[in-house]
């Protein structure tokens, strides 16, 4: 049972990595008084033993338990009338579009730094490609897998794969990341976006296998519409796309407009 494996069962997030030699996964635990919910630790994964840590015990991945275990601690998390509605609903469609999007070809020539390349050596102005892209990294680089976030209100963006290894024939961690961008009101089935990641390490860092967030040495992004590879900024939203989340601008005050 790798930790693979365990993500697309529970579907539990990894919120942030701090420490150097473990990873901390995350889920919602719903107040029985109050009913609101907060993020509370379920697990947490030792990389270079290949172990979890439920509850202050420790169990390798060959462990038969371990399945059961982390089922009674998500049970004792959840409330029991809601996480199976609410949760199982949210996370069936998460796992409906990852497996959507292991069927998305992302075309590396259309990789979005170097389609800006193209774009200034034909003579065009590849400033606002540039600008999107820095977004996307930076928002895409701190957004985990099964995460869902609302960016500028009307955007739904969620990270519905995730790899990590080690490329000892490139001395660095690679970690991609696919991701479902949607407008949560419009009628087009939305868009797809692989965010690849690379850090350069020494071979005795190289077991440290984490996610890579800020801590990253080149970043690459690809875009598909769920037929092809494209442009984004050839795409007939991509000047909301700019106002909205670039230059931070209020959708809705665009409605009143």
């Amino acid at each position: 049972m790798t930790l693979r494996d365990v993500l697309l069962r529970f579907q539990c997030q990894e919120i942030s990595h701090v420490w150097e030699d473990f990873r901390v996964f995350y889920t919602d635990h719903s107040s029985p008084t109050s009913g609101e919910s907060s993020a509370v630790e379920f697990f947490k994964f030792f990389p270079s033993t290949a172990t979890f840590e439920i509850s202050g015990t420790r169990y390798n991945s060959e462990d038969d338990r371990l399945l059961d275990v982390l089922d009674t601690k998500l049970r004792s998390l959840s409330d029991p009338q809601n996480y199976y509605s609410d949760k199982k609903s949210l996370y069936s469609e998460l796992e409906n579009s990852r497996l959507q999007a292991s069927l998305v070809k992302f075309d590396e020539e259309f990789e979005l730094n170097q389609l800006q390349v193209s774009i200034s050596d034909s003579g065009g102005d590849p400033t606002k490609l540039e600008d999107f892209t820095d977004w996307l990294v930076d928002y895409l680089a701190a957004t985990q897998f099964w995460q869902v976030r609302y960016s500028a209100k009307i955007y739904r963006v969620s990270c519905v794969d995730q790899k990590i290894e080690h490329v000892l024939s490139e001395g660095c961690t690679v970690e991609e990341k696919v991701f479902k961008f949607v407008e949560t009101d419009a009628f087009q089935s939305g868009y797809w976006i692989k965010l690849r990641l690379r850090l350069f390490c020494d071979e005795e860092d190289s077991t440290s296998v984490k996610t890579l967030n800020d801590s990253y040495d080149e970043a690459e992004v690809f875009f598909h519409d769920g037929e092809r590879a494209i442009d984004p900024s050839k795409a007939d939203s991509f000047d909301l796309w700019y106002s909205h989340l670039v230059e931070g601008n209020d959708p809705f005050e665009d409605n009143e407009d």
